[in-house]
Parts: C-alpha cells; structure tokens; sequence
C-alpha cells in the first residue's frame, strides 16, 4: 500500500496536489488539495481528504482559517476522490474567491 502523488496543473497558479493509497484497485484513502495563488502568497484554499475515516471537504478562508467541513457520507473513497479531481479543475476560480472573502 505505498503512497502514490502527482500535481494536476490547472493554469495561472492553480494546481491541484494528489495523494492517495489504494488497495486491489480501490481508494482507501486520499487528499486532493487546491493550491492557488492568493494575496497572501501561495496556500491551500481548500482540500477534499479521509483524514476523518470519511470524505469530506474543507473550505478554507484568508481572515477566518477553516469555513466549514463538507461530509460526503453515502458516497465511496473513489466517488469522492473522482468528484474532488473534478471539482476543483471546473471551479478553482470560485474557491479562490471564498478564500479571499474570508
């Protein structure tokens, strides 16, 4: 079960940063993490992960640290992960603009 990565480039600064492990071909764990560049340097601005033994996402702000935690508990590792990847390329712009306003 080794720890697998790579870097989704997004374009003008975006990145999303991938780990997971995964077991006969299913996900047991993971974090895709939206790396943007903001007014306060490069940081994370959001992060789908299992770090809770669910999936869930963290929505992350400048002033106001964590946001809230989003739980996706009907939904498998994979879904998640899928979702997360999927997510983040269509609406990085958007999380950016919750970052900055919070």
């Amino acid at each position: 079960m080794p720890l697998e990565g790579y870097r989704i480039w997004l374009g003008h600064g975006f990145h999303i940063l991938v780990t997971f492990i995964q077991v006969r071909g299913h996900i047991v764990s993971f974090a895709v993490v939206l790396v943007a560049p903001t007014s306060a340097g490069e940081r994370d601005i959001a992060r789908y992960d299992t770090a809770h033994g669910t999936p869930h996402r963290d929505l992350f702000g400048l002033r106001n640290g964590l946001l809230r935690k989003d739980w996706f508990t009907t939904v498998s590792a994979n879904e998640a992960f899928s979702t997360a990847i999927a997510d983040f390329k269509a609406n990085h712009e958007n999380y950016l603009r919750i970052f900055e306003e919070n």
